[in-house]
């Protein structure tokens, strides 16, 4: 005698069915970071203000030079990151963007893969851990910067590890080893990424206080020691620079635009998701490292506060909210009532049509056409060449004599005197002159001024493409 499936069993499968009807809807858009990601470590020029400056420490440790230097000289270079990340770089292929990008790339799916694993290890279904990871590749915070020669990606990825060794090895020995060691490096690539070390922190204190200070004792200890052998390699220059050399000015305006106006903004549906299922996962012990993890991201959104922020200082806070978006689609869709099964679909549609709405971006044709154009001019001008965005110049045979954004800050607290480069711009020594329009922001107003009265305009491009926005880029020669 032929049976039907219960309207019970059908039911209780409605959950799983929901999790794969959302990962076939944003497959597409994995697919489009895939291909963004592809057409950004293609491109050879700079695609984010930033890169260059990554890219020239990589060719600077490959020959041996510093990267640290005393910030008050006339003409040098600093670099306001530790070097793990640029010596990787200088290791594999320092000469173009291509070893850098793909770095980043592989670092973005690291992350996303330790998110499907902790998600599998709280209990959640296939389909809703593959959501969970695919949730953070579209996140138009993510992918595009997941293609980008930036130090960021790649500290987020171990810091993620260093979480996923926490919960998932077993020998509490090899445990504490591999999550302080992932999250030691995590400090050897940008001094602020300290939310993994915080995220197995905080997990150990609802377990053992006593053991949690230890862990965070530990971590600063073998952090302090890195940073120390750094220091005497360079004669104390590495700390000048990462610590005191590279501190902003705080802004609140520029937290409240990121935070509200940007990040809540563009994961409307996510935030909803994750606030219900904050309290589902804060009640189970194996879920309980998202809403941790999500905690320890805060402090990164606190040093958003300043006119140089960019979606870097979300991807803490990001990664947690993922997991709990994650557990708070499989929450409501579990649900028997109505309301919050609809709230699932709509929070579930949603999310796909954010997706839709906010899609990835590379360069096209036209940019990099324009791009080329850019460069050519540089390469045709006589040197040496002055470059907002250091890789031109780098590529035309100039390198940087000064630090664009960081000059500017370090001259408006006294540290650095712009003169030595104003006359050499009076003296007309530049035989081209790449700016954008957002100049005002990187360079001091006696440059600024300095080149109106000194220099023209030869040639302009609108719309350039940058991870940042989309700035006009103008070529300047010496006024007749």
């Amino acid at each position: 005698m032929a049976t039907t499936e219960s309207p019970p069993k059908l039911a209780e499968k409605w959950p799983t069915f929901l999790s794969w009807g959302i990962l076939v809807g944003l497959l597409p858009f994995v697919g489009m970071t895939l291909y963004g990601i592809a057409k950004l470590v293609s491109y050879p020029y700079e695609a984010n203000f930033g890169e260059g400056g990554v890219l020239y420490d990589a060719i600077r440790l490959a020959r041996g030079e510093a990267i640290y230097q005393p910030a008050g000289l006339a003409e040098r270079w600093l670099s306001p990151y530790p070097p793990l990340y640029q010596w990787i770089v200088s290791v594999i292929g320092a000469g173009s963007f291509v070893a850098a990008r793909c770095i980043s790339a592989v670092a973005a799916f690291t992350s996303a893969a330790c998110l499907f694993i902790l998600l599998r290890y709280a209990g959640v279904g296939w389909g809703y851990a593959g959501v969970g990871s695919a949730l953070w590749l579209v996140s138009p915070f993510v992918n595009v910067w997941a293609g980008l020669a930036r130090v960021d990606m790649f500290g987020r990825a171990l810091e993620s590890l260093a979480v996923v060794c926490f919960v998932m090895i077993r020998p509490t020995g090899l445990r504490w080893a591999m999550a302080l060691g992932f999250a030691v490096l995590a400090m050897l690539t940008k001094q602020s990424l300290i939310a993994g070390a915080l995220t197995c922190f905080g997990l150990l204190w609802f377990v053992d206080q006593r053991k949690a200070w230890g862990f965070a004792g530990l971590w600063s200890f073998g952090t302090l020691i890195c940073y120390g052998a750094l220091a005497l390699a360079t004669n104390g220059q590495f700390l000048r620079n990462v610590f005191l050399d590279a501190g902003r000015s705080l802004e609140p305006r520029a937290l409240f635009e990121w935070l509200i106006l940007g990040f809540a903004f563009s994961h409307v549906p996510q935030l909803i998701a994750g606030a219900c299922g904050t309290i589902a996962a804060w009640r189970e012990a194996r879920k309980r490292v998202f809403v941790v993890a999500t905690v320890a991201g805060l402090p990164s959104v606190l040093l958003s506060a300043h006119d140089g922020a960019d979606v870097n200082y979300y991807f803490d806070i990001l990664w947690g909210t993922c997991g709990l978006a994650t557990v708070g689609l499989e929450k409501l869709a579990s649900r028997r009532e109505l309301v919050p099964r609809a709230a699932a679909i709509a929070l579930s549609a949603g999310i796909i049509a954010s997706s839709w709405l906010i899609p990835m971006r590379w360069p096209d044709t036209r940019q990099l056409n324009q791009a080329q154009e850019v460069q050519e001019l540089l390469k045709q001008a006589p040197k040496p060449v002055l470059t907002e965005f250091v890789a031109f110049g780098l590529a035309a045979g100039s390198e940087p004599v000064c630090v664009p954004y960081l000059d500017k800050k370090l001259e408006e607290r006294g540290k650095w005197r712009s003169a030595s480069l104003v006359e050499r711009i009076r003296r007309k020594e530049f035989g081209a002159i790449q700016l954008t329009s957002q100049a005002g922001n990187r360079w001091s107003p006696t440059i600024l001024q300095t080149l109106e009265e000194n220099y023209r305009v030869s040639a302009h491009f609108p719309a350039m493409f940058a991870a940042e926005g989309e700035p006009t880029f103008f070529v300047l020669t010496p006024a007749p």
